[in-house]
């Protein structure tokens, strides 16, 4: 009889369930940006799709309030699920039976890893922005003296 992968199993549901949860939060926080191309929006068909993507948001107090809710509940929902990702990523490693590989100390060092992964990414991707799109402080130092 053959054994079943259940640490791939649970890699999967893992996984998926972080993909979801950042994908709303991630549209979750397109939504302003959304009612705003909406009311910039002068073809009628594209008014039509900003009106039905940006949920009727329309930046009353009350909207901002249960956005700023909605925002920390999936906030804390990702960060619970960052550490169960990696965690279960690394059981996969933790319960194979390659010498050196199953030991308790996986999980933490796999959500460490993609903390500084993460932080790293991030870091690449604003230095590619900042190049090029011209976005540096201009250099104050480089600039010619004036001798009087």
């Amino acid at each position: 009889m053959a054994q079943l992968p259940l640490p791939l199993i649970w890699d999967v549901f893992a996984v998926n369930t972080y993909f979801a949860v950042s994908a709303m939060f991630w549209y979750l926080g397109l939504l302003p940006d959304l009612a705003s191309l909406r009311e910039r929006a002068r073809h009628p068909l594209r008014r039509a799709a900003f009106t039905i993507l940006s949920l009727g948001w329309r930046g009353t107090a009350a909207h901002w309030r249960h956005f700023e809710k909605a925002y920390l509940l999936l906030a804390g929902l990702a960060t619970g699920l960052v550490l169960s990702v990696h965690s279960v990523v690394s059981f996969d490693f933790a319960t194979s039976i390659v010498p050196g590989w199953h030991m308790t100390i996986f999980p933490p060092y796999f959500v460490a890893g993609a903390i500084f992964a993460g932080f790293a990414m991030v870091i690449m991707v604003l230095i590619v922005v900042r190049e090029s799109m011209n976005l540096k402080q201009p250099d104050h130092r480089a600039s010619p003296r004036r001798d009087e």
